[in-house]
This record gives structure tokens, C-alpha cells and sequence, in this order.
């Protein structure tokens, strides 16, 4: 036996039926009716199309290989090492973004972070820009393994100023390694400090060596 469902006529149903009423009632509520959503919709999207035609450095991001390893340079530069590493396993396809913004140099980010895993992967992969600051921040955290890595794989080598925290820190394997790998620094301060001591050494010997007062 089919059971039928009889739908009664309510108030509520009978006043909302009249548009003048309906009209007035929906004037009140955030949004639009579906047919006009729809077609903001459309518009949105063909906005979206457009803007990524007339941005090279935004169509790039179309191709899932660059989009991924955008997601996965900010999260580096978020500090989220772990999801990173977590990316860089799932996504075996990945390629720099072109551009200039920071968030492209990820191996000076990671070495920043101390991260000399993803580092290593980094490289490995050919994946994200680095400087010299890479090595300098290495340096002046006393990561031995780190600068030793950068010098031996990379090429931007170290400044000044990573050599001279290095010796501030005295993080001396560093201060040792890096004047050996870049002979064209120079260590002021420790430069300083051997003068101040060489010049104290001698004070203290000729009070040692001199005559007697009688």
C-alpha cells in the first residue's frame, strides 16, 4: 500500500507565498538570490582567470609543481619545519618560483632555523635561493656542521660579519674553518685582541727583565 503525503496550506505558507511580503523579508538577509550569486560567481572567476594572465609571476602558480613548493617555502618561513619536512615527502615533483620575494631564499631560512636536514634536502633538490646569509647565520650560532656543509656545497661562502659573531660567540672551530676556507677575511677582533695581548706580553717581560731598583 503507498502511503501518500498530503501537504496542508499553513499561514506562515500562505503569507509567505506573497511576494510583495517575500520581497520585503529577504531585503533584510545577508546575500543574494541563487540566480544572481551565480552569476557573481562567473564574474569572480573570470576576475581570477584574469588576473593570473596579466601576472606571469601568478600564472606560474597554475602548474601544481610550483604551487607546492610555494606552500612549502612558507611554511619555512613560518617556522614549520615539520610539516615542511612532512611536504617534501609527499610532493616528489617540485620547482623554485620565479620572482624576487623573500620568502624564495628558503635555504637561508632554514639555516637560520638550524635545520641542517632540510637544508641538506634543499640542496639536494635544488630548491629555494641562498646567500651569504645562510652562512652567516650558521656562523654566528656556532653550528660547526652547518658552515662546514655551506662551504663545502655551496658557493655564496661567508662575510665579514659572519666571521666576526662567530668570533664574538667564541664559536673558535668556526673562527678557524672560515679564515682557512676564505683567507680574504679578516678578523678584526680577534685581530684586536692578539695586538692587546701581544702588547701586554711584552709590557709584562720587560717589567720581569729589567734591573732591579736599588
Amino acid at each position: 500500500m503507498r502511503r501518500t503525503v498530503t501537504t496542508s496550506m499553513t499561514p506562515w505558507t500562505t503569507l509567505l507565498e506573497q511576494r510583495d511580503v517575500f520581497r520585503v523579508i529577504t531585503a533584510f538577509q545577508p546575500g543574494l538570490p541563487r540566480d544572481l550569486a551565480k552569476a557573481c560567481t562567473r564574474q569572480a572567476r573570470i576576475l581570477d582567470d584574469l588576473c593570473y594572465s596579466l601576472n606571469p609571476w601568478l600564472a606560474q602558480y597554475s602548474a601544481k609543481p610550483v604551487f607546492y613548493c610555494r606552500v612549502l617555502f612558507k611554511l619555512i618561513a613560518d617556522g614549520q619545519l615539520g610539516r615542511a619536512h612532512r611536504l617534501l615527502d609527499a610532493a616528489p615533483a617540485l620547482t623554485t618560483p620565479q620572482g624576487d620575494w623573500a620568502f624564495l631564499y628558503a635555504i637561508d631560512a632554514a639555516a637560520r632555523l638550524r635545520d641542517l636536514g632540510l637544508v641538506r634536502r634543499l640542496h639536494a633538490r635544488g630548491l629555494g635561493r641562498c646567500t651569504t646569509a645562510a652562512m652567516d647565520a650558521a656562523a654566528a650560532a656556532g653550528h660547526f656542521e652547518m658552515v662546514v656543509f655551506l662551504g663545502e656545497h655551496r658557493t655564496e661562502g661567508c662575510t665579514q660579519e659572519g666571521l666576526e659573531r662567530a668570533w664574538k660567540g667564541q664559536f673558535l672551530e668556526i673562527v678557524k674553518y672560515l679564515e682557512a676556507k676564505y683567507p680574504q677575511l679578516v678578523c678584526r677582533k680577534k685581530r684586536h685582541w692578539q695586538h692587546v695581548v701581544r702588547s701586554w706580553s711584552r709590557k709584562a717581560m720587560t717589567l720581569l727583565t729589567a734591573p732591579p731598583v736599588s
